[in-house]
């Protein structure tokens, strides 16, 4: 199990209590077999409609499994997050809107105020978290469209100017969105002397 100050802790003791309600062993919670494993394989099916057999597993590095699928499959999960009636299974709808209005209304508890997830998420209508090496989801609740991106060095560094760009090139009403990403992630270059020597942007076009 892993220590407290982990950052990924609540993930951890959420799956462990999870795997005990549904008669697992408590400590086996991070084997691929394992009871919530399994459950968490379906739910990736439902929200990607990828099959269950054809989810390709590794490990995180906190040492639990990650599911992997297609890109396309990625952003129609998060297109299903923002709007949830789109899920057939009730059940699941419900729980994917529920957990979107505490999103909505906690973004700095995705990771913390001043990442880029907390940053974006401050606006109710984006739903959106970081992945490793250079991956990033989200979901605009209105527009009802879902991004996946992947930068295929594995480098995230500038991953906000990245979805700043599709914001832009989406043409996204919310500029104070916009706004607060150009505050939180600037894009000078700026060297030991204070002054700026450069600029950062990101260059591509939305097909």
């Amino acid at each position: 199990m892993p220590a407290v100050p982990d950052n990924c802790i609540g993930k951890h003791l959420g799956l462990i209590l999870m795997q005990r309600e549904m008669g697992g062993v408590p400590a086996d919670y991070w084997k691929a077999e394992s009871p919530v494993q399994q459950e968490i394989l379906r739910y990736v099916s439902v929200f990607t409609d990828v099959p269950e057999t054809q989810i390709q597993i590794g490990w995180d590095g906190c040492g639990v499994p990650v599911f992997g699928v297609p890109m396309t499959s990625m952003a129609l999960s998060y297109l299903r997050l923002a709007a949830p009636d789109l899920i057939e299974d009730p059940a699941i709808a419900a729980a994917a809107e529920r957990n979107g209005r505490i999103i909505a209304r906690y973004p700095e508890n995705l990771m913390d105020a001043t990442s880029l997830c907390g940053v974006l998420c401050k606006d109710s209508n984006i739903i959106g978290k970081t992945g490793a090496d250079g991956v990033y989801t989200f979901g605009l609740k209105k527009e009802r469209i879902g991004v996946a991106v992947k930068v295929y060095d594995g480098n995230g560094a500038h991953m906000s100017l990245i979805l700043r760009e599709i914001l832009q090139q989406l043409d996204y009403k919310n500029k104070e969105t916009i706004r607060r990403l150009d505050e939180s992630f600037p894009s000078d270059l700026i060297n030991a002397t204070g002054s700026v020597v450069g600029r950062k942007k990101a260059v591509f076009r939305l097909k």
